[in-house]
């Protein structure tokens, strides 16, 4: 389940943010023109007025110049030329058509709120405040005023003081109610009340069901509450009245990626780049969801793609692109493991690995292994050495070879080889397919250590996600034992999985497991070991900590014994302080059988700790 710690505050604010709240872009500065005075019967005034209705904003601006030239003190000249300055972010421009109106008027209520709106879109909410002052206090019910005084007490964090400020603009516009409402619900979800925005919105579509705007501001709502699945139908709902808008197209497939429906979200942030393709929220959507597909030479790409100034003015885009390059860059990796379990057995692993990369989307990996293992007096060390070419095809397909090898025990002599062998197609698809061969020793135990068992083993995996948040998975294998006698292991798994609101996952799994003998190699060889479990997870965080816990409830059974209850706990903590810099500590706790060797009674126990350090260049 992706949930909203996968993003930053910034990216909060600006995904609520909607048009009615942000800055209008205009085109450039026009001089005043040269051009002789067409000779028809529309006026100076009405051309000007005409060009602003229809958009024309770079015609406006030059009629609006020549009417100053010839009436210095023209109201709707001044006004409008200060409007097109702010749009085009000239703040100071701006301000000065607004002070030479509002020295001509002093008690021109609507040029003091649309002054203070632009010392807002300026930076100076403070400033902003301050200015709507008088207007207030003259007519604490000009629209004008509140409706730009709930919008900067927004944008400055104060949430609750928004909110009490559209209550009074709504009881004075009632007729601006779809509008105020959208903005009005943004401020309650930062006010974290929730539940009301959502009753506020809700309440505006049953008035009016083909209300885009609001049906999407519902959805966005909706998804930062975690409630996926409403959120998407609201959406879609939305695209069926005019599949051109842009934030439905961009609020979907935020929905879908966080659901794990990476396809379709790929999809669906494709057209909202090519709907809005200098809005940087899409392009970092497109990269992130890319990323967690696998895909991160082409999220590189994508990056790439978008206009140079988003890549360096968007911190949402940057981060992302820092994510990907992170991902394709050398990379190291520390890992440390101490197991030990009921029957005595303890086991003390450090593993370091890295990444090369050779070319785009060919990759040399190295790991080097130290285990050292005990049970009473009977202990071994095994050291290896591995090596791994992988190749990755678009659209996310991944070949993998390996070859390496360790230390034997004494007694056995020489080294010991190992290979192996992967493929898994790509993970953006409903159905993924991961399949793997492997030969290497089989060091569960130091008895296996020691008596130099090895073992050839395929394992085959499939997922299939046929709705948004749902999964279904499968899983086999079989292994050929080498050891004091020659045996076979079998096993078989499934589940389904789904995901839901606030970090929240469950499901339901069943696994089988048998040998076909049992000798005494140590490790315990049931003819059949049968669990099915109820796995419950979350996952949440704060800033660069998460926190991933796991219960695991369950039955298991032994070789044809009773049924008896068995458990499983994880819990892990990861602090990350870099795009491809982070460290976890985590740990496990069982009472279940493992799922490689067998258990040999139902009062088994089973633990291990783990510290993990990643680090890209």
């Amino acid at each position: 389940m992706l949930t909203f710690g996968h993003f930053s505050a910034a990216t909060l604010w600006l995904f609520l943010a909607l048009p009615t709240l942000a800055v209008p872009k205009a085109a450039p500065s026009l001089p005043t023109p040269d051009a002789p005075i067409p000779s028809d019967t529309l006026t100076w005034e009405e051309r000007a007025e005409e060009a602003w209705v229809e958009g024309e904003h770079e015609e406006a601006e030059a009629w609006y110049h020549r009417i100053l030239e010839r009436e210095p003190e023209s109201r709707v000249a001044l006004l409008r030329l200060a409007l097109l300055r702010g749009w085009r972010d000239d703040f100071d421009g701006s301000l000065e058509y607004f002070d030479r109106l509002l020295e001509l008027e002093p008690g021109d209520s609507e040029a003091a709120a649309l002054r203070a709106r632009v010392l807002a879109w300026d930076g100076e909410l403070e400033q902003a405040l301050e200015a709507l002052g008088w207007v207030l206090e003259d007519d604490p019910g000009t629209s004008l005023a509140l409706e730009v005084q709930a919008q900067v007490l927004f944008w400055a964090g104060e949430a609750e003081a928004s909110v009490s400020a559209y209550d009074r603009l709504l009881a004075a516009e009632p007729g601006g109610v779809g509008a105020f409402r959208r903005s009005r619900a943004q401020a309650l979800l930062s006010a974290g009340r929730l539940d009301e925005a959502r009753r506020d919105l809700e309440a505006t579509l049953e008035e009016a069901s083909d209300d885009v705007e609001t049906r999407v501001t519902l959805g966005r709502l909706l998804t930062m509450g975690g409630a996926l699945d409403e959120a998407i139908f609201h959406f879609r709902e939305a695209l069926q009245h005019d599949d051109s808008f842009t934030e439905a197209w961009s609020g979907l497939a935020r929905a879908l990626t966080w659901t794990g429906a990476l396809e379709e979200g790929e999809n669906a942030w494709r057209r909202a780049v090519a709907l809005a393709p200098h809005d940087p929220l899409n392009h970092a959507g497109l990269v992130q969801n890319l990323r967690w597909q696998g895909r991160n030479h082409t999220a590189l790409e994508e990056a790439e793609a978008a206009p140079g100034h988003l890549r360096t003015e968007s911190p949402e885009l940057r981060e992302q692109i820092q994510w990907a390059e992170a991902m394709t860059a050398p990379r190291t990796r520390v890992r440390a493991v101490h197991e030990w379990d009921s029957d005595g057995h303890r086991a003390r692993g450090v593993t370091a690995s890295g990444v090369l990369p050779l070319a785009p989307r060919l990759e040399l990996s190295w790991a080097l292994e130290s285990r050292r293992m005990r049970l009473g007096v009977l202990q071994d060390s095994r050291y290896g050495l591995n090596l791994a070419v992988t190749r990755h095809f678009e659209p996310g397909w991944r070949t993998e070879l390996r070859a390496g090898g360790s230390t034997a025990p004494e007694q056995a002599g020489g080294a010991r080889p190992e290979l192996g062998a992967a493929f898994a197609s790509p993970g953006r698809s409903p159905v993924t397919v991961d399949v793997e061969l492997r030969y290497a020793p089989f060091d569960v135990t130091a008895a296996l250590l020691q008596r130099d068992v090895r073992i050839l083993e395929s394992n085959g995996n499939l997922q299939w996600m046929p709705w948004p948040g749902w999964s279904a998975s499968a899983t086999g294998g079989w292994a050929e034992v080498e050891g004091t006698v020659p045996n076979r292991r079998w096993r078989v798994g499934g589940g389904v999985d789904r995901g839901g609101d606030l970090g929240l996952a469950a499901g339901i799994t069943a696994h089988a497991l048998g040998f076909r003998e049992s000798p005494d190699d140590g490790y315990f060889a049931p003819s059949r070991l049968l669990q099915m479990e109820v796995p419950v997870r979350w996952r949440g965080g704060r800033g660069e900590w998460n926190l991933r816990l796991e219960g695991a409830p369950g039955l298991q059974q032994i070789q044809g014994a009773e049924w008896e209850g068995a458990a499983r706990g994880a819990a892990a903590v990861t602090y990350t302080w870099g795009p491809g810099r982070e460290m976890t500590f985590s740990g496990v706790g069982s009472s279940s059988g493992l799922d490689r060797v067998g258990v040999g009674d139902a009062e088994y126990r089973f633990g291990a700790v783990t510290l993990d350090l990643r680090w890209s260049f």
